[in-house]
């Protein structure tokens, strides 16, 4: 049985909602590294403060060492651990240091809501459109939704290689209820 599976995809991939179903399912702990993050950096107003002030290198630094000592920390422990969309994947060369600890401390799931990318581009766009509608997207607070658009879907194509490189699975969340492709995962891992 896997202890760790690390859950990476761009935002809006709908990672959060289908971790936490799957955690429920297999009785494992859920950690939404975002939300680590955050607590962590909540005295320079979380990560975007932080980074405003250090820079997104300085925060990848930070990542990267937070993540090595969360899985000290989780070492034996049944976890899923949701993170976020530039850990593995972004322009930053820590993120590649990311990678690879994640690989060797747990079983990378790739997590899209479609096969085709012209259908992934479609519904993250959506979504964080959405998100900007009602606020839920502190890293667009007062973008245009044109720029939010060429953002998703610039960090979509950039991003993309790198998660599956790194990943062991891909799961499809659009058309499917969290708990049915809770299910396929589970059966893709040999897991129950």
């Amino acid at each position: 049985m896997e202890d760790i599976i690390s859950l990476v995809g761009p935002r809006a991939a709908g990672k959060t909602t289908f971790g936490k179903k799957l955690a429920k399912r297999l009785g494992y702990e859920f950690i939404d590294l975002d939300i680590v993050m955050m607590e962590q950096l909540k005295s320079y107003g979380g990560i975007f403060g932080y980074s405003e002030k250090y820079g997104w290198s300085a925060y990848m630094d930070r990542l990267h060492y937070t993540l090595k000592k969360l899985f000290k920390e989780l070492e034996g422990k049944k976890v899923i651990l949701d993170l976020g969309g530039g850990t593995i994947s972004s322009e930053f060369p820590q993120s590649e240091q990311n990678a690879h600890l994640v690989r060797r401390h747990s079983k990378i799931c790739l997590v899209l809501p479609h096969e085709e990318d012209d259908k992934n581009v479609e519904v993250l766009v959506e979504r964080e459109k959405e998100r900007l509608r009602t606020n839920e997207s502190p890293w667009a607070i007062g973008w245009s939704e044109k720029k939010v658009v060429k953002k998703v879907i610039k960090e979509y194509f950039d991003r993309l290689p790198n998660f599956k490189k790194y990943a062991h699975h891909n799961v499809y969340t659009a058309d499917q209820s969290p708990r049915k492709v809770a299910k396929l995962l589970i059966k893709q891992l040999n897991i129950d």
